[in-house]
């Protein structure tokens, strides 16, 4: 399965939760598709994490951990699934 549009916006949707990803998800794409994906997914993460959020922003922290938490889980699931699958990222 082809990425539709912009790989990059794919990652910002699996951080905010619009896209949800799966290890049943990683089957429908390609290895190269998977290595864009993930390259993606650390460069939202990195984006993420050089947020400067106010701690009185409880709301806001709150929202930028579980972008981070759903981010490093998809990353986690991409390399898991890449070392099962011999697949070099």
């Amino acid at each position: 399965m082809a990425i539709a549009g912009n790989p990059k916006q794919l990652a910002h949707n699996i951080a905010e939760g619009y896209a949800p990803f799966t290890r049943a998800t990683c089957r429908h794409h390609t290895p190269p598709e998977l290595k864009t994906i993930y390259r993606n997914l650390e460069l939202v993460v990195r984006e993420l994490r050089g947020l400067i959020i106010p701690l009185e922003d409880i709301k806001r922290l709150q929202h930028r951990n579980q972008a981070l938490a759903r981010a490093n889980t998809a990353l986690m699931i991409i390399r898991y699934y890449a070392k099962r699958h011999k697949i070099v990222l």
